[in-house]
């Protein structure tokens, strides 16, 4: 209690000392580098009005200036976690009663953290070989083949050597029984892996199948596998040498990629003979007069939707009750190429693309036999919902309106936001309308974040909302436009209405001035007398209360 006396005559007032408040607030570090993919705690320090400081990086709201780059978790047990999203930079900030703080971080390129090679361990037969490979294992938790960039070298290079030059990275040859250890260096991070070279040498080459009858100017192919000392098997067939006893009736590839693909050229039987090391396998192709009979396409009649394949398979059947895949050798035509359209091109032969709607009618043809079935082209069906904005925020009582927009089997898209079901997975942090004229709206009910999704036809898209503490709006200032004599004093209100509506005494934050202080002055810089106007001499002035970028105002009128 604070009494003033003069003569016989007392004035009191009671003065309440509230707690020290918030001044300030200092994010650390400032100006922080981190890798693409990797997290930094940041920190939250308040300086208070009595010169004391208090850790708030549990209790501040913390905000990303763009997540896109660097974004800043909210939620509780990880407050303050920066996670390098990509490339630049971008401010992190910290707020707690309207005060905030902030501090820079660059977002560099992912780093290299380790190298995998594969296979683990490995155990090879002396002569042979096996390929190695390198796989970078990056910050951000991508991979990349590193094979044909990285150094290779091996710890025993006369039992195990490596191929370091272009075409050879990472192939490795056993020279002598040991073992060695494999390094991939690229830069300062190295992977390795030991390989074991064995003594096994090969005892018996199965050529598979060990006979076959094809017809005429169609192929077959063998697999050669071969049987070592140590119990193991392995496949040889791009390693041994073919040939044929008879060229002009069954030839044989030795073309990297088609090794053992048997061609029958005439009439007649020959032996085909594969060879490593000294061992031989055999296996006999009987090339036959068979003719084709008939060609069966599969699926038989297949439903698709608009912009979508499907793969087609033409089987021929031959005199002789055999049967072979034509789906490559035959030609293919569409009935309408503007309701289903069939590749012809070599990987991708006999590939439908439904173009329209409609039913048409696709062809497979071979030595003049044809086989067909129809392919049924419905409309195109929903794939995928993809919700915007993406990971909005907004402030606590405040909306944004989120669109729905579906991509078709077609690949044309459409907005389905008046059509899709919206869902909250937490209403008491954000709710969604669904009703007429307002699918989408969406509000901010408390702070936090939570999942907003669109559903139709059993496909899903959605967005994470956050929301953020409630935003100040606009100030007022009671009493309204007050008149006073000359030589008095008055105590003016800042309220201020938040997007939430509620409102707050804003008096003691706000920075207060009047437009003419030859009429009356007003007090801003104690928060005790925060909005105190005294009178000066008869005239108006407009006293201004602001508190960051908002203000508001009022008239004082002073009397003699």
């Amino acid at each position: 209690m604070i009494n003033a006396t003069l003569g016989s005559i007392q004035g009191s007032t009671t003065i309440v000392v509230t707690p020290a408040t918030l001044a300030s607030i200092n994010v650390d570090p400032p100006n922080h580098s981190l890798a693409k993919g990797t997290t930094l705690q940041f920190t939250a320090t308040g300086n208070f009005t009595d010169g004391t400081t208090q850790t708030l990086t549990t209790t501040a709201t913390w905000m990303s200036a763009d997540a896109t780059i660097a974004a800043v978790s909210d939620m509780a047990g990880s407050k303050g976690l920066v996670s390098g999203v990509d490339l630049g930079t971008v401010s992190i900030t910290a707020t707690q009663s309207a005060i905030s703080g902030s501090a820079n971080v660059t977002v560099t390129p992912p780093t290299l953290d380790s190298i995998t090679v594969e296979p683990v361990n490995p155990s090879i037969a002396k002569g042979t070989e096996i390929q190695l490979m390198a796989t970078g294992n990056f910050s951000d938790g991508t991979t990349q083949d590193l094979t044909d960039a990285a150094t290779w070298t091996s710890a025993a290079s006369t039992v195990a050597a490596v191929g370091d030059t272009a075409g050879s990275k990472g192939l490795v040859s056993g020279l002598t029984v040991g073992s060695a250890a494999i390094t991939a260096s690229f830069g300062a991070v190295d992977g390795s892996s030991t390989v074991t070279v064995t003594s096994a040498r090969l005892t018996h080459i199965t050529v598979d199948p060990a006979s076959s009858s094809i017809a005429k100017g169609t192929s077959v192919e063998l697999k050669a596998s071969g049987d070592f000392t140590d119990g193991t098997t392995q496949d040889i067939t791009d390693q041994v040498g073919w040939t044929s006893s008879n060229n002009s009736i069954a030839e044989v590839s030795n073309a990297a990629g088609t090794q053992g693909l048997v061609s029958g050229n005439d009439l007649g039987s020959a032996t085909i003979e594969a060879t490593l090391e000294g061992i031989h396998g055999f296996a006999s192709v009987t090339v036959t007069s068979a003719v084709l009979t008939s060609i069966t396409v599969t699926p038989a009649d297949p439903t698709i939707s608009e912009g979508t394949n499907i793969q087609l398979m033409a089987t021929g059947h031959f005199s002789d009750s055999s049967t072979e895949d034509l789906t490559d050798e035959a030609g293919w035509i569409s009935a309408d190429n503007t309701i289903a359209d069939v590749s012809n091109s070599p990987g991708t032969k006999a590939l439908v693309t439904g173009i329209g709607m409609g039913v048409a009618a696709v062809t497979a043809t071979f030595d003049g036999v044809q086989g067909s079935t129809n392919v049924t082209v419905t409309a195109a069906t929903l794939v995928s919902i993809t919700v915007t904005p993406a990971t909005p925020s907004i402030a606590k009582g405040t909306t944004v309106q989120l669109t729905a927009t579906g991509l078709f089997s077609d690949a044309t898209t459409h907005d389905l936001t008046d059509e899709v079901g919206w869902t909250s997975a937490n209403a008491a942090v954000a709710q969604v309308d669904s009703s007429p004229g307002y699918e989408g709206l969406v509000t901010g009910t408390g702070v936090g974040s939570t999942a907003i999704t669109a559903t139709l036809n059993g496909v899903q898209g959605s967005t994470t909302v956050t929301v953020t503490a409630a935003t100040l709006l606009f100030i007022t200032i009671t009493p309204s436009n007050p008149t006073m004599m000359d030589g008095t004093m008055l105590q003016l209100t800042a309220i201020g209405h938040y997007s939430d509506s509620t409102t707050q005494d804003v008096t003691s934050s706000a920075d207060w001035i009047s437009s003419d202080t030859r009429v009356a002055h007003v007090i801003t810089s104690s928060a005790h007398t925060n909005g105190r106007v005294i009178a000066r001499r008869a005239g108006t002035t407009t006293i201004t209360a602001v508190v960051g970028d908002l203000q508001g105002s009022t008239v004082v009128t002073v009397t003699p």
